[in-house]
């Protein structure tokens, strides 16, 4: 299981982090592709950004997310710097503020967002 799932097993969104310059990479490299160094820790990411692209799913790839059909699959700008894709139940639009937060269980595990724009 990766760092990232395991992170999401706990609750928490954690992707590597250079210790270097300090920003968060998706997905997990040996060398930061911002700077180059080699010192990387998993951190836990700030969890709002804004959408930039949506898509609204009607036939599911597996049958895990059969059970989720018709969802909606969101790229969002973290907050962070770093793009992250999840799910949202919401009609979500380009521009709209989202709150990431880990969804699922026994090893299915995803980010669930949903809107903070009327927070």
């Amino acid at each position: 299981m990766s760092a990232f799932q395991k992170g999401l097993e706990l609750g928490r969104i954690d992707l590597p982090c250079c210790n270097g310059c300090g920003r968060f990479h998706a997905p997990a490299r040996l060398a930061c592709p911002h700077c180059g160094a080699t010192a990387l820790q998993n951190r836990a990411l700030r969890t709002t950004g804004t959408v930039l692209a949506t898509t609204r799913v009607y036939r599911a790839p597996d049958e895990y997310h059969r059970s989720l059909v018709p969802y909606t699959l969101v790229l969002v700008a973290m907050d962070d710097d770093v793009i992250l894709m999840g799910h949202t139940p919401e009609d979500a639009a380009i521009g709209d503020r989202l709150a990431a937060a880990p969804s699922g269980s026994q090893g299915a595990w995803h980010v669930q967002f949903r809107s903070l724009n009327d927070d």
